[in-house]
């Protein structure tokens, strides 16, 4: 008779574990809403006792970066300011010396176009950012949430944005004071307060808001015609 052979048992060590995937603040959210009632208002994952732990490193972070020296100056309004950069020097030495992870994460949410006063085409970018505090201990971990927003007439928009959402995140965080409200930088304050200049026809010099891609050096460039010229232009390339 053939010997009967047992099942093989699967060793608990072949079965593959899952991944913790990284979530969102509004999938957080959707997962507390169903498993921690008591925690719907706040963006948080970990047990009560590992959340706990976490807010009391958090408690000392806060400690630590209660005052941060306001090295900013605004020149074209005259106030001093908290920067970015002493905002984060201040958060990275306490969260490092409290184990905690601060992971920032940017999504744009918005950009657009607009003419300065100085005829300038300026792009306006507004990104949000969620920075995850993570417990380098316990894995428990929370969210902070801010917007920021950048203007700029070459291509530091986005960079301009990024810094004012991660520096008021962090700045609501530890609630620093920080001495504006709120700032900007003096190259907009000049521009945004300067007389619109007026826009006038390359050709004939006279008023005129007609705007046209005119070609300088290889470049595409706006430049103003008005009505007259304009329809002289196109009579002209007719006539040719």
């Amino acid at each position: 008779m053939a010997a009967q052979l047992k099942p093989q048992q699967q060793s608990p060590f072949e079965t593959p574990q899952p991944v913790p995937s990284f979530q969102t603040a509004e999938e957080l959210r959707s997962s507390q809403k169903q498993s921690e009632p008591y925690l719907e208002s706040l963006v948080m994952t970990g047990s009560p006792s590992d959340i706990a732990s976490l807010a009391a490193k958090v408690v000392n972070i806060m400690d630590a970066c209660s005052h941060v020296q306001k090295n900013g100056l605004n020149e074209f309004h005259k106030y001093s300011y908290v920067m970015a950069s002493d905002v984060m020097a201040a958060l990275n030495k306490a969260c490092v010396a409290q184990g905690v992870a601060c992971i920032p994460r940017f999504t744009k949410t918005d950009e657009t176009q607009k003419t300065q006063r100085s005829g300038q085409i300026a792009t306006v970018v507004t990104v949000s950012v969620e920075v995850y505090l993570i417990d380098s201990t316990t894995g428990a971990s929370l969210v902070v949430q801010a917007l920021g927003t950048g203007e700029d007439a070459g291509d530091k928009a986005v960079a301009k944005a990024q810094t004012m959402a991660i520096k008021y995140a962090l700045m609501s965080l530890c609630l620093i004071s920080s001495g504006d409200d709120p700032e900007s930088d003096s190259t907009t304050d000049e521009e945004n307060s300067a007389p619109a200049k007026t826009a006038v026809c390359i050709n004939c010099g006279k008023t005129t808001y007609f705007k046209k891609l005119a070609d300088f050096d290889g470049a595409k460039i706006e430049v103003y015609v008005c009505p007259v010229c304009k329809k002289e232009t196109r009579k002209k390339k007719a006539d040719q």
